[in-house]
């Protein structure tokens, strides 16, 4: 069916490599998510990314893929998936959608994280977002 015989083992080498790419992931999208708050646009939250990747001397993913303009999607409430990074302002209470990649030596990692900014005990979020957000993941670690 996909013309292949057997699982693919890796070697240590390639898991080091792949190890690197998903921990650089996570520290950038730990940045981003940290730097996410009502007043920013979605285009600095892509610099934030970028910077973290960058430092690191991994390289994007995303950025020129069939055009893609961002390093990461940034995808607001109505938008599903997909979002490019520009002016938008994030507000209080918005679900915020971040999808971002790397490459380390040729290892592609790629993974999103979703935060409401605000919360529903507060005011500044919607219980419903909120419940939605809670059930997914709840879903995703089922």
């Amino acid at each position: 069916m996909f013309n292949r015989s057997r699982v693919e083992l890796k070697t240590p080498e390639q898991l080091r490599h792949m190890d690197a790419a998903g921990t650089i992931l996570c520290e950038a999208l730990d940045a981003t998510i940290e730097h996410a708050a009502p007043g920013v646009t979605t285009g600095e939250l892509n610099r934030v990314f970028a910077d973290v990747v960058a430092s690191h001397g991994a390289k994007p993913n995303f950025l020129n893929y069939h055009g893609f303009p961002g390093w990461i999607c940034t995808s607001v409430n109505e938008e599903v998936v997909h979002g490019i990074p520009g002016d938008r302002l994030l507000e209080q209470g918005d679900v915020l959608k971040v999808d971002g990649g790397c490459i380390v030596e040729g290892w592609h990692s790629d993974s999103a994280r979703t935060v409401i900014l605000g919360s529903a005990s507060q005011g500044t979020a919607d219980p419903e977002d909120e419940r939605l957000s809670r059930i997914t993941r709840g879903a995703l670690w089922a």
